[in-house]
């Protein structure tokens, strides 16, 4: 089984990717991280048995400038670029990328064309438009309204495994005057025969950790726990400083209804689902007397859900 950055980095080198995306993915990792992916590359380039003569295609490939210091340590066949400095790195990584790409395709055409039993020469071709197609969608829904896309910094293990990841940031306007949250990359990263979901989170105010709570709905969902609807994931501290929700109940979207919710797709359909807070105790009803019982608790008190200072119904 492959790591989530070696998938990445193969991707890259097979033109599953676009380089962009590597390059945005490798600027949002930890200044270590980035140091370690280099690593990785030279490990792959010598699997891949790059060879010297490949530096001078590989620096006219990366776009990096010849005089530059990755390419003049590559000209000369010396590697260690993760010990150069932070403002080194990304260039380093198109010319290793650049070099990786080179060597595997060699690699491929040569020993692998008749199919191949390498994880790293059999992987799924990414869907392509997803994330465009996703930002669109929550554009078109919420016309009117100004949307900030945020490239929120999750950190080395999270961003390797949503390379994609963006929190779309929606002001109030004609259609809500709540603010709106939500994810975009979660169907990139884990859709399942063209189905998967993304998140949507309502607010009574715009605040960073909404957005780092999006964050972390993803990579809970992304990172194994694959949520859905009906599933709850405790947030680990009050919604806010001082509110009693503690948990996420992940329920239909019926602030916005199935206009938002159902979002297609290139290559299939998704859906978007509202992350609502809720209390410890109904979450433990819920368990209890199940899902529709707390959604009609929830109608009979007329609870507002943006409220994080609400009364809990049980």
């Amino acid at each position: 089984m492959l790591y989530a950055h070696e998938v990445i980095l193969n991707e890259l080198a097979q033109g599953l990717r676009p380089v962009a995306d590597g390059v945005e993915w490798f600027e949002g990792l930890a200044e270590e991280d980035r140091r370690e992916v280099l690593h990785a590359l030279v490990l792959f380039c010598g699997q891949a048995r790059a060879r010297e003569s490949d530096a001078p295609e590989a620096i006219a490939r990366s776009g990096i400038r010849p005089t530059h210091t990755p390419a003049v340590m590559l000209t000369k066949w010396r590697f260690g670029m993760e010990h150069l400095p932070a403002y080194e790195l990304t260039k380093s990584f198109r010319l290793l990328v650049a070099l990786f790409t080179i060597a595997d395709t060699r690699r491929r055409e040569r020993y692998c064309t008749d199919g191949c039993g390498h994880a790293w020469h059999n992987l799924p071709t990414p869907a392509a438009g997803a994330v465009e197609a996703v930002e669109s969608h929550v554009r078109a829904y919420f016309e009117g309204h100004s949307v900030e896309v945020v490239d929120h910094g999750l950190g080395p293990e999270r961003r390797a495994v949503l390379p994609r990841l963006r929190v779309l940031v929606v002001a109030p306007g004609p259609h809500s005057d709540r603010w709106a949250y939500v994810t975009n990359g979660c169907w990139d990263a884990m859709e399942k025969d063209g189905h998967g979901v993304e998140f949507v989170m309502t607010s009574h105010v715009r605040d960073p950790r909404f957005t780092e709570l999006m964050a972390m709905i993803a990579f809970y969902h992304c990172g194994g726990q694959q949520l859905d609807l009906e599933h709850s994931l405790p947030i680990g501290e009050p919604w806010v400083p001082g509110s009693t929700c503690d948990h996420l109940l992940i329920s239909l979207p019926y602030l916005h209804g199935p206009d938002l919710e159902h979002c297609p797709v290139p290559g299939g359909h998704a859906r978007i689902l509202w992350a609502l807070p809720v209390t410890t105790a109904e979450i433990e009803f819920r368990r209890r007397h199940g899902h529709e019982a707390l959604e009609q608790l929830f109608d009979e008190a007329a609870i507002n859900p943006t409220d994080p200072f609400r009364a809990s119904v049980v």
